[in-house]
């Protein structure tokens, strides 16, 4: 019973204007370049916003153990959209691997570019 008052507070907030809450979208998307000479890979996917996303592992088909999602807001290339770097308990390699993205100002179609290997995430 608790969590009724601060329920009822962040509606009066939404209610009487003085909060804000952006539309959020989610998008799944598929990862399927190996890098068997190193850990980890990374990739960009265009999303058209800039907003904090939240990602999780949506499914791993053949890769190894998942140690790190780490995932942010960038600006790649003219674009908008989220980094994400995906660190494993041994080589980048196995059929498949998908991320789901939750994210305000999210806007569809998404589309994934892998990032160079040859140069390590910023």
């Amino acid at each position: 019973m608790k969590s009724i008052p601060l329920i009822l507070a962040s509606w009066a907030l939404l209610s009487a204007g003085c909060a804000t809450v952006a539309p959020t979208q989610s998008a799944r998307v598929e990862y399927r370049t190996q890098n068997p000479e190193r850990t980890q890979i990374w990739f960009f996917v265009e999303t058209g916003s800039l907003e904090q996303p939240a990602v999780t592992l949506g499914d791993n088909a053949g890769f190894p153990s998942v140690l790190e999602i780490y995932a942010r807001p960038q600006r790649y290339d003219g674009m908008d959209g989220v980094r994400v770097n995906l660190r494993f308990a041994g080589p980048a390699s196995g059929k498949g691997i998908a991320v789901n993205i939750l994210q305000p100002g999210l806007r569809r179609p998404v589309r994934l570019f892998p990032l160079p290997t040859d140069v390590a995430p910023e």
